[in-house]
């Protein structure tokens, strides 16, 4: 009896040192699986830190120094004003492009403020003018050179509803101070339309098949087929141009 007595308590420390040894064990995985997540964390921190490089460095190609902003601005405005006295606006110092907000402005007020759908389309007209002549200059490397217009005669005088025929669906509505009414102006618009389309794709949109200013401008522009402007378009993306 004693004998087993004295087993009985060889086993009671036997199974103290393996219930010790147990808890040791879980505390050593434990420890391993911390250690792991450690390790995948510093890989983790190690791989951001990598992307945060890389957009650091592509964000400093970004920042435009304050000089050369002005130097795109004062060339954008320069031939905003000139493009607005073509089409008879007075281009005062209240006659800009926003270099904050980046949108035109006459008068001023913004484009977004004006009402007189002729002012507007030679506000945004100016606008666009201005940014590809800018393109030219080397003002902006990843512009396409590619300008789509659409609708050009809305504002221009000519499009009147009684020519539209009575089928037509949708009639466009236009009041007669919103037209430009001016043929030199509308005029102007063409010849720099032209004069743009010598180093720049103008692509014109019009529904309005007996406009004989349109079609004289489309004949007197060089036009590509769509298969060459998508090839352009594809060579300045695979050169990141764009």
């Amino acid at each position: 009896m004693g004998a087993i007595v004295s087993f009985l308590s060889q086993i009671d420390s036997i199974n103290s040192i393996v219930n010790k040894l147990t808890r040791e064990h879980e505390i050593v995985k434990e420890c391993l699986r911390i250690h792991r997540k450690i390790v995948e964390k510093e890989k983790l921190i190690s791989e951001l830190e990598g992307k945060v490089k890389g957009l650091e460095e592509a964000l400093e190609k970004l920042n435009v120094s304050e000089d050369y902003k002005k130097q795109v601005f004062t060339h954008l405005d320069e031939h905003y004003k000139e493009y607005m006295r073509r089409f008879k606006y007075d281009a005062d110092n209240e006659t800009y492009i926003d270099s904050e907000k980046y949108i035109p402005y006459y008068s001023g007020s913004s484009v977004y403020d004006h009402e007189s759908g002729g002012l507007l389309q030679c506000m945004q007209l100016s606008y666009l003018a201005a940014i590809l002549s800018s393109e030219k200059e080397g003002y902006a490397s990843g512009h396409p050179g590619v300008l789509m217009l659409d609708s050009l005669s809305k504002y221009l005088g000519t499009l009147k509803s009684d020519e539209l025929p009575k089928e037509e669906v949708v009639q466009i509505e236009v009041s007669e101070k919103d037209l430009i009414i001016d043929p030199e102006v509308y005029e102007e618009i063409y010849k720099m339309l032209i004069e743009l389309s010598t180093d720049h794709q103008i692509i014109i949109v019009d529904n309005s098949k007996d406009t004989a200013e349109t079609l004289r401008i489309l004949e007197e522009m060089d036009t590509l087929s769509l298969k060459t402007i998508k090839n352009k378009v594809d060579n300045m993306l695979e050169s990141k141009i764009i």
